[in-house]
């Protein structure tokens, strides 16, 4: 089994570019998601597991991102 991940953002002229935001979303995010209490495990944590990956692909798509996933 093979996991693909793709995700699609785009850059503003006007404002941040899709690096910026691809790099800065996802910490703040995890940091909000461990503030709320949402992640609650110690410790350096790999997104490997669904608890962990779907709070923050779903609080980054509610910003704008497109986030694909395909099992092959």
């Amino acid at each position: 089994q093979s996991r693909t991940s793709t995700i699609l953002e785009y850059g503003n002229p006007e404002g941040a570019s899709a690096m910026a935001r691809l790099v800065g979303m996802p910490c703040g995010v995890a940091t909000q998601l461990v503030l709320d209490g949402v992640i609650n495990k110690p410790g350096i944590l790999a997104p490997m597991s669904a608890d962990l990956v779907y709070p923050l692909i779903k609080a980054i798509e509610a910003e704008g991102v497109v986030c694909h996933e395909e099992i092959l």
